[in-house]
């Protein structure tokens, strides 16, 4: 018989009787009646095929077949007990799990680089994994198990798919510390930002970037692109050589400003913030390890040092 057919019950009370050699003790440990607790042993002999108790005067004697099935009966119980356990008990401190997180490789180092430190630093035994994440197979690769966490922008999902905001970052300017277009100035005007040369920092080979919609919907005027990019520290080697400036949401600059040869200032246009957001399975809603992994990137990321510097003065 396919042990997929057979109640998991019957070897808990299994257990009980032959740890206790009495079906009366037995139903008081697992509080049931005598005659459930008999029943549920005819059930199981009838399935095993032998009657794995005999009478021995006051107690009853395991049979050779119930000294065989005793020993993989307890580890397959203590097994699903301790996995139960697991599921509301989880000391990140000294467990051993491995997570692997899809993240758009544009934000890698800004989001993965903050939360490897604090789980290094929390949780020393548990190994991270960054893999691309293709937005068209998210939802395939959660419900997997491929990915245990998703984080990009906002995107739109299935019901199946949970998500919640981690980070929301606004816009800023970069160029070299001499810039001849920064000089002293706090700020840069709308008109004087868009007669630069600008490096724009896109993953897409062609299309408008996030600041071209919001520089659409105040001027008509196109930005003088000079070239483009698909990393954050190529940008930013650039613009440190050169008069291009790099418009970017600020958090992608995170671990990346080493040097004073860069300033940093507010984005002359209303821009809206980058909103981050980590996506999950319904599945692994109630885990604890899946749970504590969501609030340790939501940690990493608020906590003080993780954000570059504000804008110049």
């Amino acid at each position: 018989m396919h042990i997929s057919r057979i109640d998991l019950n019957l070897f808990v009370v299994f257990k009980a009787v032959y740890d206790l050699e009495s079906i009366t003790r037995a139903a008081e440990q697992l509080s049931l009646s005598q005659p459930a607790v008999s029943h549920a042993l005819a059930r199981l002999r009838e399935i095993v095929g032998d009657p794995l108790f005999v009478r021995n005067g006051q107690h009853i004697t395991p049979t050779p077949a119930a000294h065989r099935l005793i020993g993989p009966a307890r580890v397959a119980l203590e097994s699903l007990e301790r996995a139960m356990s697991e599921l509301h008990e989880f000391d990140a401190a000294n467990a051993q799990d491995a997570f692997t997180i899809g993240i758009n490789a544009l934000m890698e180092t800004a989001l993965f680089t903050p939360l490897i430190e604090r789980v290094s630093a929390t949780a020393p035994r548990i190994r991270l994994s960054s893999v691309r994440l293709e937005r068209r197979t998210m939802e395939r690769s959660l419900a997997s198990g491929a990915i245990d966490l998703a984080v990009d922008v906002g995107l739109a999902t299935g019901k199946l798919i949970h998500k919640m905001r981690v980070l929301s970052s606004p816009a800023v300017v970069v160029g070299r510390a001499d810039h001849p277009a920064f000089g002293a100035r706090e700020a840069m005007d709308f008109e004087r930002y868009l007669h630069q040369l600008h490096v724009v920092l896109s993953s897409r080979p062609h299309g408008p970037s996030f600041e071209d919609a919001s520089i659409a919907r105040i001027s008509n005027v196109q930005r003088k692109i000079y070239s483009r990019c698909q990393q954050v520290g190529t940008a930013l080697g650039l613009v440190r050589h050169s008069d291009c400036i790099l418009t970017v949401s600020r958090f992608l600059l995170h671990g990346q400003l080493s040097d004073a040869g860069l300033k940093v200032i507010d984005a002359p246009f209303d821009a809206p913030n980058a909103e981050i957001y980590a996506y999950w399975h319904a599945n692994s809603e109630l885990e604890k390890p899946a749970a504590w992994l969501r609030q340790s990137l939501i940690q990493a990321l608020n906590q003080p040092g993780t954000s570059p510097p504000p804008p110049s003065p």
